[in-house]
């Protein structure tokens, strides 16, 4: 049977008996996954160079707009990304890295 579209990696399906993964991780995996794609250096940064809002990112990864700004802001506060007129930039994929393998 094939796998849904919906399908994400087992580590941000769910955790511990069904409960969603943390909102985070989602974000985080999905601005990684962009920024490999289509990054660019610039800003001492890389520039993810397509504008998402949060309602687009919460379209994306099966969520919420109020979830995703939540965590957006706390990827923000722990100096990981930047987001600017809706485009981001990250700033350590190191850390947002740890933030997925957790």
């Amino acid at each position: 049977m094939p796998a849904s579209p919906r399908t994400w990696p087992p580590e941000l399906e769910t955790q511990a008996e069904g409960y969603p993964a943390r909102m985070d991780k989602k974000v985080a995996a999905l601005l990684l996954s962009m920024a490999y794609r289509t990054g660019h250096f610039r800003d001492g940064g890389t520039i993810i160079p397509i504008r998402m809002t949060h309602e687009l990112i919460a379209k994306i990864i099966y969520s919420d707009r109020v979830s995703v700004s939540r965590a957006v802001s706390e990827l923000e506060k722990r100096g990981l990304i930047r987001l600017r007129n809706s485009e981001y930039c990250i700033l350590d994929f190191v850390g947002l890295t740890d933030i997925v393998e957790e």
